[in-house]
C-alpha cells in the first residue's frame, strides 16, 4: 500500500493487485537471500530470520529504504530510514538486483516515471 501511495495510486484492479502481491513476495524472498548470503552483514540481523514476523519486518524495511532512495520525491538522505547497526548499503538498499525489482514493480503499475532509473549514479 505504501508503494502505491508514494507512487500516486489510490486504486487498482483486483487482478493487478494480486500480481503485485505475488511480485512483492518474490522481492521479499530475494531480499532475504541477499541478507543470508552477505559476508559483511552484522550477525544481529540474521538472528531475526528465526522469526517469520521479524524476518518480514526486516525485508520490508530494506524494500522501503531502497524504494525511497530510488523515488524522485525522497532525494534528501534525511528521508531515508536507518538501522543500527547499519546494513551494508551496496548489498541491500543499493543492490542493483533489488533496484531492478523495484523498477519492474513500478513498470507493472505504470509509475516508472516517478523513480530514477540508475539511482547509484544519481546520488
Amino acid at each position: 500500500m505504501a508503494f502505491l501511495f508514494v507512487s500516486g495510486l489510490s486504486s487498482m484492479r483486483r487482478g493487478l493487485w494480486e500480481k503485485c502481491q505475488e511480485y512483492l513476495r518474490k522481492i521479499n524472498r530475494d531480499i532475504a537471500q541477499l541478507l543470508t548470503h552477505s559476508r559483511s552483514i552484522d550477525q544481529a540481523f540474521l538472528q531475526f530470520f528465526g522469526d517469520e514476523f521479524l524476518r518480514l519486518l526486516l525485508t520490508r524495511f530494506i524494500f522501503c529504504s531502497a524504494t525511497m532512495r530510488m523515488h524522485k520525491i525522497f532525494r534528501e538522505t534525511r528521508n531515508y530510514p536507518e538501522s543500527y547497526p547499519q546494513l551494508p548499503r551496496d548489498e541491500t538498499v543499493e543492490n542493483p538486483h533489488l533496484q531492478k525489482h523495484i523498477l519492474e514493480l513500478a513498470s507493472i503499475l505504470d509509475v516508472r516515471n516517478v523513480f530514477f532509473e540508475n539511482t547509484i549514479d544519481d546520488y
